[in-house]
């Protein structure tokens, strides 16, 4: 019993997915953005526009993403926890950029397990998890067809954001700021990166299943990031059924 209750909890940061059953696909076209994003070309130019000058909320969420991925070295921190069951498990998860290099680092314990993910992207990526004593030596395709999540994603909070994704988002101006809301639509593949990655670090025989996603972002009128927040109720099959529910508090050092 001890062996299936920290088995479910072995999740790291961002750990949501839309649905359960079928392996998300990534196509042709979204690996090709991967690359392209890893040599520092995008599609469209950044534009120096203020937030206040924009009329679309979720065009707001995907500039800031853009903006947020260009600066040249920024640390992005979750921390929370997740219930499931009897036991609560610890997150601790961060983005690191300096110059042409990121780093990932996901850590998640209790009482029963400790687990943790790294891995180092440059001018080649090397990861390494609980049972490596060494970094291995990855391609980048390979490390997104397994784990989903490369710093090269330009989504937001790891999830995709557009028409169909966002049931709803609101904003308010908080002090001068601005204060985004966003719950995403769980039928939808919004965020099919993170259930790969769910399934891979958790050991999962089968993708979870979410009830509800809902992520909130403060930043100021130059799209420079304040604080955030990941909320998500989600439902997991290991030989059972369980109910999940995790809650983590986002900060941004620069």
């Amino acid at each position: 019993m001890k062996k299936l209750i920290f088995i479910i909890l072995l999740f790291p940061l961002f750990l949501i997915s839309c649905s359960s059953g079928e392996k998300p696909e990534i196509t042709n076209d979204e690996m090709n953005d991967v690359i392209n994003n890893k040599n520092g070309k995008d599609d469209a130019e950044i534009e120096l526009k203020k937030v206040s000058e924009y009329d679309n909320n979720i065009e707001i969420i995907n500039e800031y993403s853009k903006r947020f991925k260009a600066l040249p070295k920024f640390k992005q921190i979750a921390e929370g926890s997740t219930e499931a069951f009897i036991v609560t498990q610890s997150i601790y998860s961060s983005l690191s950029k300096d110059g042409n290099e990121y780093v990932i680092y996901n850590t998640s314990n209790s009482s029963m397990k400790n687990q943790y993910h790294e891995a180092i992207f440059n001018d080649k990526i090397t990861y390494r998890n609980n049972k490596d004593d060494e970094f291995q030596e990855i391609k980048l395709e390979d490390y997104k067809k397994e784990y989903g999540v490369t710093p090269y994603d330009t989504t937001f909070f790891d999830c995709i954001i557009n028409e169909n994704t966002v049931s709803k988002i609101e904003k308010e101006i908080v002090e001068d700021n601005y204060k985004f809301v966003l719950d995403l639509n769980v039928e939808t593949d919004t965020a099919k990166y993170l259930q790969l990655q769910m399934k891979k670090l958790g050991d999962l025989g089968d993708y979870p299943k979410f009830k509800s996603i809902r992520l909130t972002i403060i930043m100021d009128n130059d799209f420079m990031p304040i604080s955030g927040k990941i909320e998500a109720e989600y439902e997991i099959k290991y030989i059972f059924r369980f109910d999940c529910k995790q809650v983590l508090d986002v900060k941004f050092e620069f």
